[in-house]
């Protein structure tokens, strides 16, 4: 979990230099920074990523992206261990941007 937020850390660098990335850099900020404030619980237990994905406000592009894979059934999500159950927030933040 370290070298993915090194790697997202490096690329928002390099992209915030290049002028022309400017739209790519919008679409992968809200995952490094979700990266950025969750690295220490995910990596003590990776298992929690789709909970704390679950946990971001609802107009994030990664609890939306979350959401839908967990409702795919058949994407990367349906390979959690056998009794885990997550937990949708109804009173979770709303405001998206400052995670």
């Amino acid at each position: 979990m370290a070298q993915l937020n090194v790697t997202f850390n490096l690329y928002h660098a390099t992209a915030a230099r290049d002028a022309e990335s400017e739209g790519s850099l919008q679409d992968v900020d809200p995952y490094r920074c979700f990266v950025a404030a969750n690295w220490p619980v995910l990596g003590a237990e990776p298992t929690l990523f789709w909970q704390q994905a679950l946990n971001q406000p609802e107009a994030s592009p990664v609890h939306r992206q979350a959401r839908s894979q967990l409702l795919a059934g058949d994407g990367p999500a349906q390979k959690l261990p056998e009794g885990f159950r997550l937990v949708e927030w109804t009173n979770r933040p709303q405001a998206f941007g400052s995670q």
